[in-house]
């Protein structure tokens, strides 16, 4: 199934048309499958985000890189507003803050 992402994927990057083809499909054969489809399913989708990562990285890491700086300087701000209000140093807060 990821192999058919992967497909879907390409066909959109280079602007081809994706034509739709009748089969004919047996769903009465026993054992067929040999994976869990749970598990398989989140491999697909764990394939799906490598490949989505490595075709857009700015847009994979650089948003969330972007917000979670944004977190830390107002957890920051923060920190350092309860320290100079109260004069006790925010563990927590200072934590948070250098976590993000």
């Amino acid at each position: 199934m990821s192999a058919g992402s992967e497909i879907l994927i390409q066909i959109s990057n280079k602007d081809l048309t994706l034509v739709e083809v009748p089969i004919n499909v047996r769903y009465d054969i026993q054992d067929t499958s040999t994976q869990n489809p749970l598990s398989h399913g989140v491999s697909v989708l764990y394939h799906i985000i490598v490949q989505i990562s490595c075709l857009r990285p700015l847009p994979m890491f650089g948003i969330p890189g972007l917000i979670l700086v944004f977190l830390g300087i107002g957890s920051a701000y923060m920190a350092f507003s309860e320290y100079y209000l109260t004069s006790k140093f925010p563990f927590v807060l200072s934590m948070i803050s250098e976590m993000f």
